[in-house]
């Protein structure tokens, strides 16, 4: 009996203790710019089941890195004057310091879509580098593909060439430490992006980098949405390839990739930003197209990409077609694709039939529906994994990058994606899509009432996915 008062002192102690962690916590979500469906998932998660909710929240709740987005500078400034470009050299949205580039000339870029054509075309690129290689990559796999790009990389520094590898650390965690070590001991550098289990990021694990990009001596890039492991390219034709896609660009558009690069390269080093300077060379035609580069992520102010996104909606006149393996969209995005379509838009869903992450395509159908009953045309892709991300605008602009159409992607993951007008590269990448197309199943289920209110039920799960 001696012990309850102790007891008592102590359960109540923790229950203020979690009432005042718990009113805290909801401050801070009112306090933030997150869409209404996410903070109402929260809140319901931390009112209901607060023991799961809370914990969850203060592992994966952040959104922003105020301090990095106050100090981090990504957009660059113009070469002549000296001063941000201005509104009139955006394609989509108009360049600022929040992570969006003033448009550039370029040279015709080039659209690859076959895994083993990425592979080789990835190769040959590493082996003719002269000055630097550049890497940033989600996933670095312990496999063929993966071994054979850390060999290729180490055959490079150990000729001169300044190599940097940045590897997302939850995406290429399964890569053993040790299958670095020759690269390294050849001159290589290597950083890991937000290392969860180091402090202060722990906070932070929900922040993953989830860009993919590749530069060359600084002239050359690829960027797009393939990982370096075998599910995404390789040497042998006989294996079964995911479906994605990549563009390689040459002149200004890759020195706007190098800066990003460059900025992340600097924040893994834990210093607030990395400069790089944009050569005055003007290497582009601007009759074969133009690119815009648009970052997003938790080291920029407002959500680029998503907002890109939106505004082709609105403003696209003939068809937006869009190619992702996950479609959760926010409620800005999905009223904004219903109303494209209500307005005579010939819009297009493409996204597997089953992707990788069951859970997404649970939650996906709830949305699939309303925008089905609107006028959107949804094709089921079969057969391989469809982990492309891509949209057409009209006839002339295509949009290309590491971020798919659903929250995640919107708001969390540092992703990176290219605006290019040009009607030659949009028609390839009509071409590809439309091969997509003809290898998908249109249209969506009907449900009935019961199975309406279960997927439904994924909506909820949606934001926090």
């Amino acid at each position: 009996m001696s012990d309850l008062p102790i007891y008592i002192v102590l359960t109540t102690l923790v229950s203020v203790m979690g009432f005042i962690l718990s009113a805290l916590i909801i401050w801070t979500l009112l306090h933030r710019h997150r869409s209404p469906t996410s903070t109402f998932a929260w809140l319901m998660a931390i009112l209901l089941l607060p023991y799961v909710g809370i914990p969850l929240f203060l592992l994966l709740g952040g959104r922003k890195l105020d301090r990095i987005v106050e100090h981090k500078t990504i957009a660059i400034e113009d070469d002549e004057t000296g001063e941000t470009a201005n509104a009139n050299d955006g394609i989509l949205l108009p360049p600022a310091v929040g992570g969006v580039f003033p448009t550039v000339c370029c040279p015709a870029p080039i659209l690859v879509t076959d895994a083993v054509d990425a592979f080789h075309r990835l190769r040959d690129l590493i082996a003719n580098a002269q000055n630097s290689i550049d890497i940033c990559t989600y996933i670095l796999g312990d496999d063929a593909t993966g071994h054979a790009v850390i060999a290729a990389l180490t055959e490079r520094a150990c000729s001169g060439v300044n190599v940097r590898l940045l590897l997302d650390s939850y995406g290429s965690m399964s890569l053993p430490t040790k299958r670095l070590t020759e690269f390294r001991s050849a001159g290589g550098q290597v950083l890991y992006f937000m290392p969860i289990m180091k402090i202060p990021y722990q906070r932070r694990m929900n922040l993953r980098n989830h860009r993919k990009t590749l530069i060359i001596d600084d002239r050359t890039a690829m960027v797009g949405g393939m990982n370096l492991s075998l599910d995404y390219m390789g040497s042998e034709h006989q294996h079964e390839y995911w479906d994605d896609l990549c563009v390689i660009v040459e002149g200004e558009a890759a020195q706007h990739i190098k800066c990003v690069f460059e900025s992340d390269w600097g924040f893994a080093m834990g210093q607030d930003s990395s400069d790089f300077e944009v050569s005055d060379e003007r290497t582009g035609n601007c009759n074969e197209a133009e690119m815009q580069l648009v970052v997003s992520g938790p080291d920029v102010k407002g959500d680029p990409i998503h907002d890109s996104i939106l505004i082709a909606l609105f403003n696209a006149t003939k068809r937006v077609w869009i190619v992702s393996p996950y479609i959760l969209p926010d409620e800005m995005l999905l009223k904004a694709i219903a109303l494209a379509a209500q307005r005579g838009i010939d819009v297009r869903l493409i996204t597997p039939a089953e992707s990788n992450h069951p859970l997404a395509d649970f939650a996906r159908e709830g949305y699939m529906d309303e925008l089905a009953r609107t006028g959107v045309r949804i094709y089921f892709h079969k057969g391989a994994m469809l982990h492309g991300k891509s949209m057409i605008i009209d006839d002339d602009l295509a949009f290309i990058g590491s971020a798919n159409l659903d929250m995640r992607s919107m708001f969390f993951n540092f992703e990176i994606a290219g605006t290019i007008r040009s009607t030659e590269f949009t028609q390839q990448l009509d071409t590809w899509t439309r091969e997509l197309m003809a290898n998908s199943h249109e249209g969506v289920r009907k449900k009935n009432r019961l199975e309406r209110a279960w997927f439904g039920l994924g909506r909820l799960v949606a934001p926090v996915l």
